[in-house]
């Protein structure tokens, strides 16, 4: 009975894996500098993107204060220009009664006199008005002087974080390190004797053809090559021995 048992088990248990080829000493310095890069393009990609959350936290924030100044100033905004043309029209009065009164001639002189000199008084009148508009706008104006700075310094941050992930290709690093990462573990697979697909052989072959760790890839095509497997097109370059025993 229990030998039975044992040799249910031993039937029950996975066929042991038959390693494809030897794993070199070097191979796993190499596995660890794949992943370090692979961790630090993650990490460089999350720091960016973490960056880039508090820019526009902070572009709202200045939106909404510049937002909130220009309401405040709105009345003053107002009443200034009001003073502003009231000043102009004013103005443009006294240049009239001065061309009336250079014009005129003896019988209208003084009629000339007297509007120039009621132009005058609405000139300083207007101007009284508008030192007194500017007085009330100092403040409101420059608050909303420095909502405008921010504002602008949080466009000019988060337009600069942009055109520097942008020139940085930091989505593509990762992904590209991540390729690379994953062909040393497709790799390891294989060599081990585990079921490996051929895509993903395929993958891993242009990945260590793109590092230039041609020596794993060629290992892969002198075990394909007899089986009439083809998982990459041949490089260019001279084929060599790689110095890794393989299971042919």
């Amino acid at each position: 009975m229990v030998q039975r048992r044992q040799l249910a088990q031993q039937g029950r248990q996975p066929p042991r894996l038959q390693p494809r080829c030897q794993v070199p000493d070097w191979f796993h310095d190499l596995r660890a500098a794949a992943a370090t890069g692979y961790r630090e393009a993650r990490d460089a990609l999350n720091d960016s993107m973490t960056t880039r959350k508090r820019l526009v936290a902070t572009l709202e924030v200045a939106s909404h204060r510049i937002a909130d100044a220009n309401t405040r100033c709105a009345p003053f905004d107002t009443e200034l220009n009001g003073a502003y043309e009231a000043v102009r029209q004013a103005e443009a009065a006294q240049r009239a009664a001065q061309h009336r009164l250079d014009q005129s001639g003896l019988r209208g002189r003084r009629q000339a006199r007297t509007e120039l000199a009621t132009a005058d008084e609405a000139v300083a009148g207007t101007r009284d008005l508008l030192v007194v508009a500017r007085e009330k706008s100092c403040e409101p104006y420059a608050q909303r002087n420095i909502a405008r700075f921010q504002i602008d310094a949080a466009r000019n941050a988060l337009s600069n974080h942009d055109v520097l992930a942008e020139w940085n290709y930091l989505p593509r690093h990762l992904s590209t390190a991540e390729a690379h990462l994953e062909a040393f573990d497709t790799w390891h697979d294989w060599a081990t004797g585990k079921p490996v697909d051929h895509q993903r052989l395929t993958d891993a072959v242009n990945a260590f053809h793109e590092m230039a760790v041609h020596e794993l890839a060629e290992a892969i095509h002198l075990w394909a090559e007899p089986r009439g497997i083809q998982v990459t097109r041949p490089q260019p370059q001279h084929r060599r021995s790689v110095g890794i025993e393989i299971d042919l």
